[in-house]
């Protein structure tokens, strides 16, 4: 068993996505329950890209995602997890829902339903004031060169990383596998950490 506070650092994870990348929709069952599950043991963002992943099929929408990738980064202003549940909410809408999610009124109507369905952890009013304003624009040409120096080029792809050591999944990872991968480095942060104590 892991105490979190046994640990010299949280485990910084990264998950570089597309917000219509279809293998991302079908891998959230798996990451909402590591996420619910290591809460206690690390710290996670989205870095969002608006180009065509390599990756991407004909069952992809080919709409613009700009406006969508802005409304993930006012989302995520609030918090990791605000965007995290906005994100959820868009894919469900395009892939579940065939919802053009590139129109600005769905966008809205979308964080709507993400502040009716998790009061106190959306801010509807906040959403419409960041949304396209130039801290979210900031955000997400960060995101864009942080992929571009990074060589990322598949989405999904999740970077793991704590006390100077890290791996990198891409493509679908099941809850076993990301759980399977955060215990290898919370075993490296611990040896770490006992090595640093001698």
């Amino acid at each position: 068993m892991y105490r979190s506070e046994s640990l010299p650092q949280p485990i910084k994870i990264v998950l570089y996505t597309h917000p219509f990348c279809r293998t991302s929709w079908n891998m959230q069952k798996h990451w909402r329950r590591f996420a619910d599950t290591f809460a206690s043991y690390m710290t996670y963002q989205f870095c969002i890209s608006k180009e065509t992943p390599a990756s991407a099929t004909e069952e992809e929408p080919v709409t613009s995602p700009h406006a969508a990738c802005l409304a993930v980064k006012a989302a995520g202003l609030q918090s990791p997890l605000a965007a995290d549940l906005y994100l959820e909410r868009l894919r469900e809408a395009a892939f579940v829902e065939d919802r053009d999610v590139s129109k600005m009124n769905v966008l809205v109507e979308l964080a709507r339903d993400v502040n009716k369905a998790h009061r106190g952890f959306f801010d509807f009013q906040r959403f419409g004031s960041d949304f396209d304003a130039k801290p979210a624009r900031l955000a997400l040409q960060a995101d864009l060169q942080r992929i571009y120096c990074n060589r990322i080029e598949k989405f999904p792809t999740i970077t793991m990383t704590t006390a100077g050591t890290g791996l990198k999944m891409t493509g679908l990872s099941t809850y076993q596998q990301l759980a399977q991968n955060i215990h290898r480095l919370m075993d490296m942060s611990q040896r770490v950490k006992a090595a640093v104590a001698k």
